[in-house]
């Protein structure tokens, strides 16, 4: 799920700054993938701010890198809870791409806002600059391609992931996406 992001800095530079009042300055990428630095929103001194950190994290009982933290489990894992206890964040990101299977090759697709909107993914950062993006269950759009999606954030919603109290990180993760989305076939 979810295993690159589309990153335009521009117009996300720009929305950013005006829908959350920082200064943004990502790297435009047209697939971040996993290990890559990455442009987040983070808790700075009780301010929202800039922070860059790597997609993913491998602990040593991993066979493989680990992208996403489910919703349901992101409180009570051990290798998630820290994060979400204490350094959650958020990922302004342009899109994100999904894959299917069709006649035995894969298709892939972007989904992004239906008016070129800025999605904010939640996400927790972890020891080492890590992060990881949240996933819940998809919404009707998206169920047809894939079984989760990103834990999307309205703008007026990044602030209280971020800088809330538990109780307000906690109402935020059931949050269902229902804003259109375009899905684009690559």
């Amino acid at each position: 799920m979810c295993g690159r992001l589309n990153v335009i800095d521009d117009p996300l530079a720009q929305q950013v700054f005006e829908q959350l009042k920082i200064r943004f300055t990502p790297s435009s990428l047209a697939e971040v993938c996993p290990g890559q630095n990455i442009s987040a929103i983070a808790n700075v001194e009780g301010k929202l701010d800039q922070r860059n950190g790597i997609w993913g994290l491998k602990p040593e009982w991993a066979n493989r890198l680990l992208i996403n933290a489910k919703v349901e489990g992101v409180e009570s894992k051990s290798t998630f809870k820290d994060g979400y206890a204490n350094v959650r964040i958020a990922i302004p990101c342009s899109g994100w791409y999904e894959w299917q299977l069709c006649d035995d090759s894969k298709v892939k697709y972007l989904f992004r806002d239906h008016s070129n909107n800025t999605l904010y993914m939640a996400a927790i950062g972890l020891k080492n600059s890590r992060l990881v993006t949240l996933t819940t269950q998809p919404n009707l759009q998206c169920s047809p391609y894939h079984h989760r999606m990103p834990l999307l954030l309205h703008a007026n919603q990044v602030e209280s992931w971020i800088l809330g109290n538990r109780r307000e990180a906690d109402n935020l993760l059931s949050t269902v996406w229902n804003e259109p989305l375009d899905i684009v076939k690559c």
